[in-house]
Parts: C-alpha cells; structure tokens; sequence
C-alpha cells in the first residue's frame, strides 16, 4: 500500500472515508455517462484542490476514471477494512438502547476488555463504533473480530427466567 510506505495511512483512510460519505450523495451525476472522465476529473481537481493528500485525491481520481465514483462506500468501507488491519486497530461495536456518554462509552469499553473481547494493552487501538437498537430493552450488545457478548435486559431477563424454572 503506497499509503503505508508513505506514512500516511491513517490520514487517507479517514479522507477516504469523508469523501465517500460526502460523495454518496452526489455520485450519481459524478457517474453519469452524459458527464465526460476528463471534466469528472477536472471538477474533482477543483473540489479536492489541495485540502486532501495526494494519495487521496489519486485514489478517488482513479476511481472516477474508472466510472466507479457511484459505488466509493463500498469501496471505502473495503479500503478502511484493509487499512485498520494493516494499523493493527480493533473495531468494537456497541449497540445500545438509548445515546450514551463518552463516559459511559468507556465504562463499555472497559468492560467489553475485562470479558475478553480485547486485551486491555490494545485499548488505544480500539476504534468504537456505538449504534442504536431500538431493540433492545436495555443494556448493551458489543462484539469485536467475530466475538459477541450480549449483555442486553432481554438476555440477561430470559437468563434469570431458566434459572427460576429450573428450580
């Protein structure tokens, strides 16, 4: 990856990503055939302009020559998929009942560690991604490289109503 040799992955892997969100709502006229390459990629000199890394500005170039400016979530939802890897970053994701705190994020955080989702001296490379589950009835659901704990209220309610029948 040029972006790594460079020293610039994290910097372009959060372009990418800005891009790709600002794009999806524009991509459409961007892939238009009636859109000539040349002038795509004249407008996107002009709105990157000298804002992004070169690398960034080469990689959405590459795709709009490419005619694939329509689909750049995708591809920078891969791209970010590769890149964190290359980082060594972890992504836990929390789905939660209601919005949360930072501080109550990093409780979440803490205790995702303690279960074992992640060794605790990787914590800084965690990049958390909470979402809302209107769902649940509470609590939280985190998972973490294909490792889940639910520690939601319908869970832990259904958890305590085994244990009641069974004695």
């Amino acid at each position: 990856m040029a972006a790594r040799r460079e020293g610039a992955l994290p910097v372009v892997t959060e372009e990418i990503g800005y891009l790709a969100r600002e794009f999806s709502r524009s991509a459409g006229e961007f892939s238009s055939p009636i859109f000539p390459v040349r002038e795509q990629l004249a407008t996107l000199d002009f709105v990157l302009g000298d804002r992004f890394h070169p690398l960034t500005k080469r990689f959405v170039c590459l795709l709009a020559s490419m005619r694939r400016l329509g689909g750049i979530e995708k591809v920078a939802d891969t791209f970010t998929k590769m890149a964190r890897k290359e980082m060594k970053q972890i992504d836990l994701h929390l789905a939660v009942y209601e919005r949360i705190t930072p501080d109550e994020a990093s409780v979440l955080v803490q205790a995702s560690c303690d279960k074992g989702l992640f060794d605790s001296r990787e914590r800084e490379r965690v990049n958390l991604h909470i979402s809302k589950d209107s769902g649940l009835l509470g609590g939280f659901v985190a998972e973490c490289d294909g490792i889940s704990w639910d520690c939601s209220l319908r869970t832990r309610l259904n958890d305590a109503s085994k244990v009641m029948h069974r004695g």
